[in-house]
């Protein structure tokens, strides 16, 4: 899972130095259903579980009260998971003035629910759009961690923020 997160940060542009892998668990009382999120220190092995034991009895005592631990009662690992953060500088608020021409970085098939079919539709890579900006639906328009799919009939506007707008067409 961790050479994935690292994959997915290295395709998103992030380097190594700022990144960081944040591993966790979901536990729960043998023949209870809730879980508890709890963090894993490190590698999750045998010298590990103990420690991830002693959390999740703290994680759910605060959850459920004083006393709710069943200090003797088996522990259940149900899901193990990573976070894979990519730290990027805080964004400042300034206006962007700068101007250009919109240009879709490629075309991919997506599906159209309008049409109930899969179209050919142009991805705008986020960091390209500029004040002004205006991208015409069907698209889709990509940034770090997020996508904004623009239906047709629809426009998209950049404005001095960079921030997205999606207006009704006429």
């Amino acid at each position: 899972m961790e050479k994935r997160g690292h994959a997915l940060l290295d395709d998103a542009g992030v380097p190594p130095a700022e990144r960081v892998i944040e591993r966790w668990l979901e536990a729960r009382y043998l023949r209870q259903v809730h879980t508890v999120r709890v963090p894993v220190p490190g590698e999750l092995n045998v010298s590990a579980l103990s420690e991830v034991s002693r959390r999740f009895r703290n994680e759910y005592e605060r959850l459920y009260g004083a006393g709710s631990a069943l200090p003797d009662a088996d522990i259940e690992l149900v899901t193990y998971c990573i976070d894979a953060v990519g730290m990027i500088e805080r964004p400042t608020g300034e206006k962007s003035n700068a101007i250009g021409e919109v240009r879709p970085r490629t075309h991919r098939p997506t599906y159209c629910p309008f049409r109930r079919e899969m179209v050919t539709t142009p991805i705008f890579d986020a960091s390209s759009l500029f004040t002004g900006s205006k991208v015409n639906g069907p698209a889709v328009i990509q940034h770090p961690g997020t996508t904004i799919i623009i239906h047709r009939g629809q426009v998209a506007e950049i404005d001095e923020y960079r921030h997205t707008h999606i207006l009704e067409g006429d």
